[in-house]
């Protein structure tokens, strides 16, 4: 009773249970539901790893015993997304009253913009707003040259969070609604390459000619 039934979730395991647990006190009317959610944010908040030169930036599964992060990578994407989406939509539940949601959706996205995981493609199809991996642990290459399709959600995510913010957040509401419509844009030419006219699983930016791209890996297309 109690145990963690996985030592080193996924960030969107541990983290994505925010509406959920919500929800059951609203329906149930006790609070311990809400209070696991509000304790899980303050337990990644407290985490150690995050007091280094790139505070706020999440990597990607966690110790839940020693509270620090197990690996050196951080991502937008289905390991981490749900609880990034989930701060900003447990704002939204909360009639907007959630404010430390927000402030912590709002400061995680600032750090992945300051890191480097938004980033606008070179030629030959240049000027494509794209999100990529980080790994610090990396000396060499420390971003992917490729973003999942499900980096196509955050282009609904980015606009929503954009109307609901308030006022006070004029430039983080700017920011983020042009980088929703960039990433939207992105996201059709992605679809418009193939002849189906079908988004695939991964799409490749930034290679030059003489580097080699796994084609047999499934669902993939490069961008040339």
């Amino acid at each position: 009773m109690g145990e963690p039934s996985l030592k080193t979730p996924f960030l969107s395991t541990i983290g994505g249970q925010h509406l959920e647990y919500q929800y059951l006190s609203f329906l149930s009317g006790n609070l311990s539901y809400s209070l696991r959610a509000e304790k899980i944010r303050h337990f990644l908040t407290r985490s150690p790893a995050l007091h280094h030169p790139l505070e706020h930036l999440y990597m990607h599964q966690v110790d839940v015993e020693r509270g620090v992060f197990t690996t050196a990578q951080a991502t937008l994407f289905t390991a981490s997304r749900a609880f990034f989406s989930n701060l900003l939509l447990s704002y939204i539940q909360t009639n907007r009253k959630d404010q430390q949601a927000l402030q912590q959706y709002v400061t995680a996205l600032g750090a992945a913009h300051l890191n480097g995981l938004f980033k606008v493609s070179a030629s030959p199809l240049a000027g494509l707003l794209y999100i990529r991996n980080f790994n610090l642990n990396t000396n060499f290459h420390r971003y992917d040259k490729y973003m999942n399709v499900d980096g196509c959600v955050w282009g609904g995510l980015l606009a929503l969070g954009a109307e609901v913010m308030p006022a006070e957040y004029i430039s983080e509401r700017e920011r983020h609604r042009e980088w929703a419509r960039q990433l939207a844009n992105t996201c059709q030419v992605m679809a418009n390459q193939t002849a189906t006219r079908l988004a695939p699983y991964r799409f490749y930016f930034d290679y030059r000619d003489e580097e080699e791209v796994n084609m047999a890996d499934s669902g993939r297309f490069v961008l040339r």
